[in-house]
């Protein structure tokens, strides 16, 4: 069941993914098609604004043959009219033609988009959800074709001990309750009738500082990621927090019963007393 809550999780983690890939691709796409419309767009105002020029040079030719033709009508003499025409038909039969091929060349353009015509099809499946099969790691093997089991070797065990350092604790008729080792330092607890010391030692073996608990402490446990141990005084049924850096006793916190050991995991502090957790 765990197999298949795990594999739920990965397969909707890709699903989401893959959403998130697809919607990137289509604003891609959009944004493609944003810079494809103010280019076509540049390119029809560019063609209009030369057109507009060449009818404006035909027109300006056309005015001015037209003035001159008018004047004579109005002032001139038939044989000025006559000579006029003979000069300009060349001029005027070349705008009529150059105004014939322009207007034939003319079209409304417009800006226009065609949708792919599959996308539809496209887009009615993502993708499918389907089961995939793995061979079972564990298999059967008949009782007569088991092989001899090989009875696993194991390292010597040690005989013999070598004290490399030795310290005297200043509390000669206490009992030493709880020892925790952190960056080369030794953490103590002293449990007894005159003592509620938390004491810190070096790795050689020198004493380094104490500081006094609220009472007798018999459990400790440093929490991961901090400068803070937390002991069990059982007699008081509460836990107290230790500064190790600064040996400043913190706050007192009572529990439901006595508790004599303690563990710190995943930020959750785990009491053992007589016979329950």
């Amino acid at each position: 069941m765990d197999g298949i809550g795990k594999s739920e999780a990965t397969t909707l983690q890709k699903i989401a993914k893959f959403k998130c890939e697809l919607t990137l691709e289509i604003d891609r796409l959009y944004n493609e098609l944003l810079t494809n419309v103010d280019e076509v767009k540049k390119r029809l105002t560019k063609k209009a604004k030369s057109d507009i020029s060449d009818i404006e040079i035909q027109r300006k030719v056309i005015v001015d043959i037209s003035e001159q033709f008018e004047f004579l009508t109005k002032h001139g003499s038939e044989s000025q009219l006559l000579m006029l025409f003979n000069t300009t038909r060349v001029a005027i039969a070349k705008q009529e033609n150059d105004f014939q091929n322009l207007n034939s060349s003319y079209a409304c353009s417009d800006i226009t988009f065609l949708k792919e015509s599959g996308i539809k099809s496209a887009l009615n499946s993502l993708g499918s959800v389907g089961m995939k099969l793995v061979p079972c790691s564990i298999t059967y093997t008949p009782h007569k074709h088991k092989q001899a089991q090989i009875s696993p070797e194991y390292d010597k065990m040690p005989t013999k001990f070598k004290i490399k350092n030795e310290c005297q604790v200043p509390y000669p008729d206490e009992r030493i309750s709880s020892i925790v080792t952190n960056k080369n330092r030794l953490l103590l607890c002293f449990f007894g009738d005159k003592c509620r010391a938390f004491s810190i030692w070096s790795g050689t073996g020198d004493h380094i500082q104490d500081c006094t608990l609220a009472d007798y402490a018999w459990g400790m446990a440093i929490i991961p990621g901090t400068y803070e141990a937390v002991v069990t005084l059982p007699l008081i049924k509460s836990v107290q927090f230790v500064n190790i850096t600064s040996l400043v006793p913190g706050k007192v916190l009572k529990v439901s019963d006595r508790c004599q050991g303690v563990a710190v995991i995943k930020n959750m502090i785990i009491l053992g007393g007589i016979g329950k957790v």
